[in-house]
């Protein structure tokens, strides 16, 4: 599997991150019988990123209370919107 693996982590390196690529591999187990499970905690991702990393950046850059409480407000947006996925999906 790892022979297999290596020259499509060496080709796509440039273009986008390895543990992307490494995290797919966790899609396909077992003939994709996780595949929905994987894709629920992917769409997790992607929303605890954009609503979390978002605080400090773009809110909350003259006051750390701010700052703080954007991000305790992005995380708990994104696990009500999500369901409550455990973001990350290369682990379920």
């Amino acid at each position: 599997m790892i022979s297999l693996l290596s020259p499509l982590v060496h080709a796509t390196q440039d273009y986008m991150p390895a543990g992307l690529i490494l995290s797919l591999a966790a899609a396909f187990v077992v003939e994709r019988s996780y595949m929905s499970a994987y894709r629920h905690e992917f769409v997790g991702t992607l929303l605890m990123i954009s609503f979390t990393f978002s605080a400090g950046k773009w809110f909350g850059t003259d006051s750390q209370n701010v700052e703080w409480l954007a991000h305790a407000c992005g995380v708990v947006a994104s696990d009500f919107i999500g369901g409550g996925p455990h973001v990350n999906p290369a682990v379920s």
